[in-house]
């Protein structure tokens, strides 16, 4: 971080507030984190000097940085049920750059059987968090089922129609079972969402078609 004769720069600033602003739209904050932010926001550079109010601006966020990240290493929330984007103070990878595979063991099943699928990196990478859903168009259907690593999201009006992780550690691949609805007869992809680690991650990996018949 910048900082210039002992003052911190406005970038820095900006940096620094925007992961308490982040902090502050979250609903995963523990009990402490509340407290910190309705004890400190209210301080200003009318109240304290320029660096003064920086140091304690940075403490804040860095107790908050761990905070919501603690509570999102348990799995994606159903807010992001729609754009599967982790609510992290980072932007997602270019999809084209991302370093993970999504297989089937099937290419074709029929209404109401399941598949295996896996994550895994093309090059031994690791996975620390994740979300899949089965789609068609931009609707997820069928349902997941739970297992190592693994938990299930109710997204929507729907059932146990997404899948994410149960905690950060660093996992060499996932797996997890999809069963298809009994009455569906479409082409069906997965997207996922992988997380490297916290500042790392690619959005909405799609996979090839899976039919259903």
């Amino acid at each position: 971080m910048a900082v210039v004769d002992g003052v911190p720069t406005d970038k820095t600033m900006q940096f620094v507030m925007m992961i308490i602003n982040h902090a502050k739209r979250s609903d995963r904050r523990s009990s402490s984190a509340n407290t910190i932010l309705r004890w400190t926001l209210p301080l200003s550079s009318s109240h304290l000097n320029m660096r003064a109010t920086y140091s304690i601006a940075l403490a804040v966020a860095a107790v908050l940085l761990v905070d919501v990240a603690e509570g999102y290493s348990k799995g994606a929330p159903k807010e992001v049920c729609d754009d599967m984007t982790p609510q992290h103070p980072a932007t997602p990878q270019p999809k084209n750059t991302s370093p993970y595979l999504i297989k089937m063991n099937r290419n074709k099943i029929q209404a109401g059987e399941s598949v295996n699928v896996t994550i895994t990196g093309k090059k031994g990478e690791t996975i620390k968090g994740f979300m899949i859903q089965a789609r068609v168009g931009s609707t997820p259907v069928g349902h997941f089922s739970s297992g190592k690593d693994v938990q299930t999201v109710d997204c929507g009006s729907g059932r146990q129609n997404s899948a994410t992780h149960t905690n950060s550690e660093a996992k060499k691949e996932i797996r997890a079972t999809w069963t298809a609805p009994a009455n569906l007869k479409e082409t069906v992809y997965m997207y996922a969402t992988v997380a490297k680690d916290g500042g790392t991650f690619w959005v909405q990996q799609k996979s090839r078609g899976l039919t259903v018949e």
